[in-house]
């Protein structure tokens, strides 16, 4: 796993536990590291369901075309919301 996890406005806090080992697991499986684009938010207020700063991150499977990666994503989050910003750019928003 690379990329952000503590909040990007203060630089504090970590996603939860349960959510770094989703991740890794879908690491183990796929033989590859996920990028995880935002990690902990101090500010949640523009992400509805979250129940804590550390429940959520916006991730990218390196490699992966974005309904694919919904698709293998959602069987190990509680909520997974596809972000598209353009033709090529999206994340995944995931939950516990």
């Amino acid at each position: 796993m690379r990329g952000s996890l503590s909040c990007e406005c203060c630089g504090r806090g970590d996603i939860h536990d349960r959510l770094k080992s989703k991740i890794r697991m879908m690491e183990q499986l796929l033989g590859i590291r996920i990028l995880v684009v935002k990690g902990y938010s101090c500010d949640i207020s523009d992400v509805p369901h979250s129940k804590t700063p550390s429940e959520a991150a916006d991730i990218v499977i390196p490699g992966w075309q974005k309904y694919e990666a919904r698709e293998f994503a959602e069987p190990y989050f509680g909520v997974v919301a596809l972000h598209i910003d353009g033709d090529e750019r999206w994340t995944l928003h995931v939950e516990l």
